[in-house]
């Protein structure tokens, strides 16, 4: 996007949020059960609270129209779209609830433990981190689903600059 279309306009990211507008998506989302992988959630976050900003109680189509620009591949939006209503009626009311579960047992629907570092956008994910020496690793598959390999010849990717290692079954 074109940045200087910014200019002079007012930007806000999660971390903008007052404190009780993030306790009310931590919990939505997290009671919603629409957090997984969480990279897509703050985006979500941002948009949901553009649509209530303006409009309390959406309808699933306003709230689908609002978050149309952020691609989810975990969820399918169905949670999603539980969490933004579920946070317009919080704050609609001004009182968060008790979480529906707390006991942990299985086939309980409690609250992921990381819900807040990725509703708020400071959970760290594998490229974030680095270290001395650190290598990157790639799997190469065989074009043919159903092939029979026979051997692998390595000698070609061992030559290429930055290569440490090819690693096979063997």
């Amino acid at each position: 996007p074109d940045t200087d279309r910014l200019d002079g306009k007012h930007v806000i990211t999660v971390e903008g949020l007052s404190d009780w507008e993030k306790a009310v998506y931590i919990f939505a989302f997290g009671e919603a059960g629409a957090v997984q992988c969480g990279f897509c959630i703050p985006g979500m976050v941002m948009c949901a609270k553009s649509l209530l900003d303006r409009i309390p109680d959406p309808s699933e189509e306003q709230i689908r129209f609002a978050i149309r620009n952020n691609y989810c591949r975990c969820t399918g939006y169905v949670k999603i779209i539980d969490a933004i209503r579920l946070a317009g009626k919080i704050l609609q009311e001004g009182k968060i609830p008790l979480p529906t579960a707390t006991d942990w047992k299985i086939g309980s629907r409690v609250h992921r433990l990381d819900v807040a570092e990725k509703v708020l956008g400071y959970g760290k994910y594998p490229d974030d981190f680095y270290m001395e020496g650190m290598v990157y690793g790639s799997a190469v598959r065989s074009k043919y689903a159903r092939a029979r390999v026979r051997g692998i010849d390595a000698s070609a990717a061992l030559k290429l600059p930055g290569v440490v290692a090819v690693l096979t079954a063997e």
